[in-house]
């Protein structure tokens, strides 16, 4: 069956098909598509997921073995299966058609893909899935719908913004949907009672444009918590690399321990000094101490959330402990196992 994307909320609170489809060409929104499915199946009791990328040689056997394989711990699991428009040929034909006449029962299969040509929706493949299933296809929003669908993404966010804010959005990111969702969330950063107004925006933008790993730094080395949060969460946002935040922290700690040759911006300096002031030696060798720890995150060979981990560091160094009680070293070493 058909499923209009804008129903498939309403269409997951029943009783779940054995298989769904999710394609087009926008990226969020296939994801958010997705995560929607995986999110109902799981609250039905499909506990686990395993992720099939078909790519060049892939076996198609395998798709038999995961479906056929139960959990010693989890009675229903989740296929996701990620499969290119352009590998849709005779082999995932005949598979896909295979697995739908005889589906199992304690499995829920979610393909997702990009925009499919219309020949291909005049194939076995699609029309079993049709038959046995639910099909999801995401279309692009034009020019003409894009404002609605900010406002109606503000909303959601619990943000209050006006026609000229909705304007600024769609013409600054041009319909790329990611980009104006990233934008949105730095706006809920931005805010403090939900209200965004145009000089908000532009500033936003501005300040967003010279953010640096050094600055999320220094604003804590100047214990600024709340300018901390905000500048992490935009660099995360962003793509930034957390060891290239990592590396800034500690060269900036290592300064104020030691000074530099090095002659520094006018706003280093200040942070600097005013770590100094508020900061014992012992603290900050502390610090030192603990960005080892987190280095040691960063590169995968301890358990937790990196970004999570530099916001209660950054944040106990600005003097405002995101966790009352729990370091970010406790914190690690509390997720590794280690006693405390």
């Amino acid at each position: 069956m058909q499923i209009r994307q804008e129903a498939l909320g309403k269409n997951l609170q029943g009783s779940l098909l054995p298989v769904y489809m999710v394609s087009g060409g926008e990226t969020l929104i296939i994801e958010e598509a997705c995560t929607a499915i995986i999110a109902a199946a799981e609250r039905q009791g499909h506990t686990e997921r395993k992720i099939l990328d078909v790519v060049a040689g892939f076996d198609w056997s395998e798709l038999f073995v995961v479906a056929g394989t139960g959990s010693l711990f989890a009675e229903r699991e989740i296929i996701d299966l990620r499969i290119p428009a352009k590998k849709f040929d005779k082999s995932v034909s005949q598979a896909l058609c295979a697995y739908l006449d005889d589906l199992p029962s304690d499995v829920l299969l979610l393909i997702r893909t990009e925009r499919l040509e219309a020949r291909q929706k005049r194939t076995a493949w699609y029309k079993a899935i049709d038959r046995a299933g639910g099909i999801v296809t995401v279309w692009p929003i034009d020019g003409s719908h894009l404002p609605q669908w900010i406002a109606e993404r503000a909303r959601h966010l619990k943000l209050d913004i006006d026609r000229d804010v909705i304007n600024f959005l769609a013409n600054r990111n041009e319909g790329n949907l990611l980009a104006l969702h990233q934008e949105l969330e730095k706006l809920k950063l931005w805010s403090e009672d939900g209200k965004i107004s145009l000089e908000d925006v532009q500033a936003s933008v501005a300040d967003s444009a010279h953010y640096d790993v050094f600055e999320v730094v220094n604003a804590a080395l100047q214990g600024r918590a709340k300018r901390v949060v905000r500048i992490l969460r935009t660099l995360e946002l962003e793509g930034v690399a957390p060891l290239a935040i990592l590396g800034a922290f500690s060269r900036q700690i290592t300064t104020v321990l030691h000074g530099s040759k090095a002659r520094l911006p006018r706003e280093a300096e200040q942070s600097i000094q005013a770590a100094r002031r508020r900061l014992s030696h012992a603290q900050l060798h502390k610090f030192a101490a603990e960005i080892s720890l987190l280095d040691q995150q960063v590169k995968g060979m301890l358990l937790g959330n990196v970004w999570e981990s530099l916001e209660r560091l950054l944040l106990e160094l600005a003097g405002s402990a995101s966790t009352p009680g729990l370091g970010a070293t406790q914190g690690i070493l509390r997720r590794n196992g280690y006693p405390l």
